[in-house]
């Protein structure tokens, strides 16, 4: 009987464009492959010059992607948001890596390292190509839109007691929705629910607004869900 965690995995994976072309059996076989592992915010995943050795899959949390010009500035090249890959490009390309990665939150991935790409690869050469198409045509996407374009989970925080925080929230994901499949989430929402209902709750959604309107854990736990925190406070004060 398959495991709670493959099933995850799988649905991650099913739900990707980037293996979009990939039959059951190239899908068993890239899930086998994968590695889970948890990094704390503020970890390095690689940085810029190291050799693209394997590509990632984020399965929960916020990467940001950091470039350093040759004037020895260091700006923010991107996010990488739940459900997205990262080193992909190098990696099917032989080409060190072009940014420093690192986690802007806790984060859960899966690592695929170049070996078992290159089996997946002798085993499936057509969905891997196609991959590999796609994988390039993201990049060139990935550029255009600018460093913000994956900010996906919000945290509203209340800084004064008289702040009517549930209602800018409401206001918040009626806004959102707009542009995708939004979701409120409060602490009666979440009483109970273990890490991996907030995994797919981002996975599944294109924008996840955390209401907090405590000083208390589930507040803390909004501030390490979350790409943006909006503390609100009383103008008038």
């Amino acid at each position: 009987m398959e495991s709670e965690d493959s099933r995850q995995t799988r649905d991650i994976l099913r739900a990707l464009p980037l293996f979009r072309h990939f039959d059951d059996a190239a899908l068993a076989e890239l899930g086998e492959g994968l590695q889970w592992f948890a990094m704390p915010g503020g970890a390095s995943l690689f940085e810029q010059g190291d050799p693209s050795d394997a590509f990632y899959v984020l399965k929960s949390g916020s990467l940001g992607a950091f470039r350093t010009d040759s004037d020895g500035a260091t700006h923010l090249a991107g996010i990488v948001a739940a459900g997205e890959t990262v080193g992909e490009v190098g990696m099917i390309v032989d080409m060190p890596r072009n940014a420093s990665v690192r986690a802007l939150r806790d984060s859960e991935l899966l690592r695929l390292t170049r070996s078992n790409f290159e089996k997946l690869a002798a085993h499936h050469p057509e969905a891997v190509l196609a991959m590999a198409r796609l994988a390039v045509r993201r990049m060139s996407t990935r550029d255009a839109e600018g460093a913000n374009s994956a900010l996906r989970t919000f945290a509203v925080l209340r800084h004064d007691a008289g702040v009517d925080a549930r209602g800018f929230a409401r206001d918040l994901v009626e806004m959102l929705g707009r542009l995708g499949n939004t979701v409120l989430v409060d602490q009666e929402t979440a009483k109970g629910k273990l890490s991996s209902w907030f995994n797919e709750l981002e996975v599944h959604s294109r924008f996840v607004v955390y209401l907090a309107d405590a000083d208390d854990d589930w507040q803390a736990q909004c501030v390490r869900q979350a790409d943006c925190l909006l503390l609100l406070a009383n103008a008038q004060e």
